[in-house]
């Protein structure tokens, strides 16, 4: 498209001296119809145009997001019997979306149909109007060829609106995509806390004095771990909800000392979650401060843990390390295994080539169990790992399983912080937090 313009920028102005030493009256009139067409162009078809392409996009993207979701949750959704519920979700979507492309493509009809009048409509004007001089003798016919010429060359220049509508439509709704796109995510960097720089984990000290005072939770790291004992530090910590609406957590102060753990409780929806995710960095909104280790020797084990799409069973046990990064023997892994009760889960897939096994959809294999096995022996393979978070990382396990994974959790990590339900969770840890639901109905 720049491309075009910069061609029909430089027709323009080589021809319009031609024109207009033969007939100004003629270089005007081509001049004014290119502008008042580009101008009726505009707001007869382009905005319209880019209003159908930037509603089509939305509707694509949540026609996908839909599909992606009825695919995860394909289960739980016969489990219940909803399908008959979901296709009409998505029916009506895709009935939205057809109605929308077809009104563009009836739009792109007349507009075609316009660009073409634009065209033929004024081949033959400039005969027309340099035929009397013609005839009478005052010019040659080159100059009557020359005339046309020129006179296209500077309709089709000034025109470039009314040719490139289609283009300059669809360009003008990506923009205002991509505009919105980081509109939106401006405005989590600023009201929701989150981290407007995540590839940088470390704060200056003017970086904490910035985000206190404009309301942000402080985090910092223990940069030697050797010379203090204390894994995880809060002072005056209060949370509030991604919209800061409301109040979870207020005036929080606490303190884990290495080899000390921390458990957790309280009823549902008063914060426990919430309250994790601010020690482990994850969230920023609310007032206070957090002190702890550095992230690459902090680990969070989430109710579900997360398992890439494809790749070996190794890579699913080795994650978040890379292949850049020593690895572990293949003993190793294996006596990771063996420890969260995974061995059969190896024989089961001894077949198949055991660690180099490849499955599309691991999730779809493993039971929530087994995922959360798994999560424990990443743990395992980690080195020097000082702290764990865990949100009801064993909620799927039973009691046996729990136990052992705990204690191979206090041999393989300095301290760990964990949520809970289970009164059987209290026995692993040396100190208990609990939540109490507040009062305020605010």
């Amino acid at each position: 498209l720049l491309g075009t313009i910069v061609g029909k920028i430089a027709n323009v102005v080589s021809f319009s001296v031609v024109l207009y030493g033969i007939s100004p009256r003629l270089f005007l009139f081509a001049v004014s119809y290119a502008i008042f067409a580009s101008v009726l162009t505009d707001s007869l078809f382009t905005k319209r145009l880019q209003e159908l392409v930037e509603r089509g996009l939305c509707q694509d993207a949540d026609m996908r997001f839909r599909l992606v979701r009825a695919r995860q949750y394909a289960e739980e959704i016969a489990f219940l019997g909803g399908e008959h519920a979901e296709f009409g979700e998505i029916d009506q979507v895709l009935t939205q979306r057809l109605y929308t492309k077809q009104t563009e493509l009836l739009l792109n009809a007349w507009l075609d149909t316009f660009k073409n009048s634009f065209t033929y409509l004024t081949i033959v004007l400039p005969y027309i109007v340099v035929s009397g001089a013609y005839f009478s003798g005052d010019i040659e016919y080159g100059v009557v060829s020359q005339t046309a010429m020129a006179f296209s060359m500077i309709r089709g220049g000034l025109g470039v609106l009314v040719m490139q509508s289609k283009k300059i439509g669809r360009l003008s709704a990506s923009a205002v995509r991509i505009y919105q796109l980081q509109q939106m995510m401006r405005q989590c960097e600023i009201y929701n806390g989150v981290e407007d720089k995540p590839h940088k984990r470390e704060q200056t000290a003017i970086d904490r004095r910035a985000d206190q005072s404009l309301g942000f939770i402080v985090t910092s790291h223990y940069q030697d771990l050797d010379v203090s004992d204390i894994r995880l530090a809060t002072e005056h910590l209060t949370i509030l909800t991604p919209s800061r609406s409301s109040t979870l957590l207020e005036g929080l102060s606490l303190c884990l000392a290495r080899g000390e753990s921390l458990l957790i409780v309280g009823p549902s929806g008063v914060g426990k979650s919430s309250l994790l995710r601010v020690l482990a960095g994850l969230w920023r909104s609310g007032v206070g401060h957090v002190k702890r280790p550095q992230h690459k020797i902090c680990r969070f084990l989430p109710q579900r843990p997360y398992l890439p799409l494809g790749g070996t069973f190794r890579a699913q046990l080795m994650y978040p390390q890379t292949f850049a990064e020593p690895l572990n023997s293949d003993d190793d892994l294996r006596d990771a295994l063996n420890k969260c009760a995974l061995s059969g889960l190896l024989t089961r897939l001894s077949p198949a080539g055991g660690l180099d096994a490849q499955v599309e959809r691991w999730e779809a294999m493993l039971s929530l169990g087994e995922q959360q096995r798994l999560a424990f022996a990443r743990l395992i393979i980690s080195s020097n790992v000082e702290l764990a978070f865990l949100d009801e990382a064993t909620s799927a396990l039973d009691e046996a399983s729990e136990t052992t994974c705990y204690q191979l959790l206090s041999s393989h990590v300095g301290s760990f912080v964990s949520v809970g339900h289970r009164p059987s969770l209290i026995q692993y840890h040396t100190r208990v937090l609990v939540i109490e639901a507040s009062r305020d109905p605010s």
